[in-house]
């Protein structure tokens, strides 16, 4: 059991009256206090209880309750980290995560996955490999409200989580409601289904190779470029990616912006820039089952472009949650909302940490940091430190907080073939061609949640290595 132990000590003083100084110490908290005047038994007294009372309070205090919402990059890796931290006998927290989903999507290596040049052990493990002997318990479910106030959110189910912390990652969704016909007739690429549709889709036209397939993409950030440089090199398809800007992957380092502008021209994608989408439509109405039926996609300048495949990767607004988060200003699920240098969303008590490309953060109080994975597996660092700092920091003392510090580690991305890569590091050197890509699945292995999601990838990734060189050195019959 936890001791008290007061040490007095009087020491005079040449221009004072004596001075009586009183230490107490309970497990790991102490607390000192000095007071003039004499050896009075009742403030002995008084000074032990209100000790006991304040200093106990950290030893005494219940199990953390945290609950993360989202199983992406930033929700994953937060409850991770959570559940490895050294918490104080007595107090490991119960740390759950809800999502609707069963398993963790890699986001980076969705196309690998769709066209068999990744595995579902690189691309998409299963929550429960990746939390087994952790931690964390895992709920299947979606979140419908969330109230701060009362540290309580329900489920579409109706079952009630309470919790002292949350940390909301949901991520973002595609904004189909941009133009007319967005939704009902353009595919996306942003989860597991969608790599399983493309999948389909691209076996429907390798059982007709006599026909060459029309693919619009929409939107010219980097999946919108990885896409169409894989259709058109890969697929053998006419391809036209439009973007709205002036430049495609605008905000990218200088050398993968030079590397896709080289792809795109090499593999005959049309680029139309300062382009945008005014509505869809599909030229036979009776046949809405077939993935490959003629749509027309109409521009603002007049421009119309017919294709059997549309692709938008145009633009994203954050998942429904967020328009659930009662008692915060701008929670309309419209935009995102800006969280402060410690992570934890205004207008909450703290209680609420947002991460991921839901929220605007900043770098130190400067500068916007991109809606990326790496920045939400940065983030999902500071934002478990920052809960384990004020679940265990005693009440007499304040917690220390980081404040968020993004760290460019470089940009990769595929350009048609596992054996065509740009990678940009974050010293200002750019490298392209097959290094690069051998480079971009080593460094997504390494990044894996789990040293065993680690392990599964790179043997994943090692095997099909080798076969396709014992393929190209086979002699054929």
């Amino acid at each position: 059991s936890p001791s008290l132990s007061p040490s007095p000590s009087l020491s005079p003083s040449p221009s004072l009256s004596p001075s009586l100084s009183i230490s107490l110490s309970l497990g790991p908290a102490s607390l000192s206090l000095a007071r003039g005047g004499g050896s009075d038994a009742k403030m002995w007294r008084c000074v032990a209880v209100l000790a006991l009372l304040s200093v106990s309070a950290a030893a005494l205090r219940p199990p953390g309750r945290i609950v993360v919402v989202g199983g992406g990059f930033g929700g994953v890796y937060t409850a991770l980290k959570l559940s490895s931290y050294p918490w104080p006998r007595k107090q490991k927290p119960q740390i759950t995560l809800v999502d609707p989903k069963d398993e963790f999507v890699f986001l980076p290596l969705l196309y690998d996955y769709a066209v068999g040049d990744a595995g579902a052990a690189e691309m998409a493990p299963t929550f429960e490999s990746l939390f087994k002997d952790k931690n964390v318990d895992v709920v299947k479910g979606e979140v419908d409200e969330i109230f701060p106030e009362d540290q309580s959110l329900t489920l579409k189910d109706g079952a009630a989580l309470p919790f002292d912390y949350v940390v909301l990652s949901p991520g973002a969704v595609p904004n189909l409601d941009a133009a007319p016909g967005v939704r009902d007739l353009a595919s996306t690429f942003y989860t597991l289904d969608d790599a399983h549709e493309l999948r389909s889709v691209l076996q429907l036209c390798a059982a007709d190779r006599k026909k060459r397939r029309r693919a619009v993409v929409i939107g010219g950030g980097y999946s919108g470029v990885e896409l169409a440089c894989s259709l058109a090199e890969s697929q053998r398809m006419d391809v036209t990616l439009v973007n709205r800007g002036p430049e495609v992957l605008a905000s990218a380092p200088e050398g993968n912006r030079a590397a896709a502008a080289k792809s795109l021209a090499a593999s005959g994608v049309e680029v139309l820039t300062d382009a945008s989408v005014e509505e869809m439509s599909a030229t036979d109405n009776d046949d809405a089952a077939d993935p490959l039926r003629e749509k027309v996609v109409r521009l603002e300048d007049g421009r119309e472009l017919e294709a059997d495949l549309v692709y938008w990767t145009a633009g994203t607004r954050p998942a429904g949650v967020m328009s659930r988060l009662n008692g915060v200003e701008g929670a309309d699920g419209t935009a995102r909302i800006e969280v402060d240098d410690t992570l934890r969303v205004p207008g909450t008590e703290g209680r609420v940490f947002g991460v991921g490309d839901a929220f605007i953060a900043r770098s130190g109080g400067g500068a916007v940091v991109p809606a990326s994975a790496q920045v939400a597996f940065q983030q999902a660092d500071y934002a478990a430190h920052n809960i384990w700092a004020l679940l265990t920091t005693p009440p007499t003392r304040r917690p220390a907080l980081l404040e968020f510090r993004y760290l460019g580690l470089g940009e990769m991305m595929t350009l048609g073939t596992p054996t065509k890569a740009s990678v940009a590091t974050p010293f200002g050197v750019s490298v392209q061609g097959a290094i690069a890509g051998l480079a971009r699945r080593v460094v997504y292995a390494a990044r894996m949640p789990t040293l065993g999601s680690a392990a599964g990838a790179s043997w994943g990734f090692s095997s099909k290595l080798v076969r396709r060189a014992f393929r190209r050195t086979t002699p054929k019959n």
